[in-house]
This record gives C-alpha cells, structure tokens and sequence, in this order.
C-alpha cells in the first residue's frame, strides 16, 4: 500500500470514531436545576425528609429514605424516579416539574457518577 493510502485510511478511521463525551458537571448544571426547583424543600433551611440537595456531598448521602441517588443507575435512583414521575410515589418537585431536557440532565449525570 503507498503512503497516500495510508493516509487515507488513517483519516478515515479518525473521522469514524465517536467523539468524546463529555460529563455533565455538577456545579454548573445539575446545582442550578435543583436549586431553582428543589431547594424550596430540600435545602440548608429546611430539610424535607432529611434530604438536602443544595450540595453535591449532601445529595449523595440522601435523607431519611436512604440514598436518593444510585451511582451508574438512574432508574433505580428514587430522585430520578421522583422528577420522572415513575412509579407510585408523588411526582417532584410539588407544585411543578421539570423540563424534559433537565430530567434527561440528571439521568444523565446520575450514570455518569
């Protein structure tokens, strides 16, 4: 094979690859979110069920139903199941829901983490 079409191949595998993903980040996407719409109930001040999501390491540890978030696995996660409104449980945040796009954005940082 001559040079030129070692090249090419090259470039073409290179051009084939997916590029990389890149990870959802907590601080700047997902904080927002549940700040606008959970630390109403789930903040510093008041602390629904013991569940704080105003920080990351708070969130992680969950309140007085265990861990709300499942590492790798979102739709065991019951703060997933909660904002998706799947299963029997009552839908949140009450009073209102989140946007597509942002509960695909905590789906997506919640497998990812």
């Amino acid at each position: 094979m001559n040079w030129r079409l070692r090249i090419a191949a090259v470039l073409c595998i290179g051009m084939s690859m997916a590029p990389a993903q890149r990870k959802v980040d907590f601080e700047a996407e997902i904080q927002p979110i549940l700040e606008k719409s959970c630390w109403g109930c789930h903040g510093a001040k008041v602390r629904m069920g013991q569940l704080r999501l105003d920080a990351k390491a708070a969130a992680m540890a969950g309140g007085q139903s265990g861990k709300v978030l499942r590492p790798g696995h979102a739709a065991q996660s019951i703060l997933y199941q909660r904002i998706a409104g799947l299963g029997d449980q009552a839908r949140m945040p009450m009073g209102g829901k989140l946007t597509a796009s942002q509960i695909e954005l905590i789906e997506t940082w919640t497998q990812e983490h």
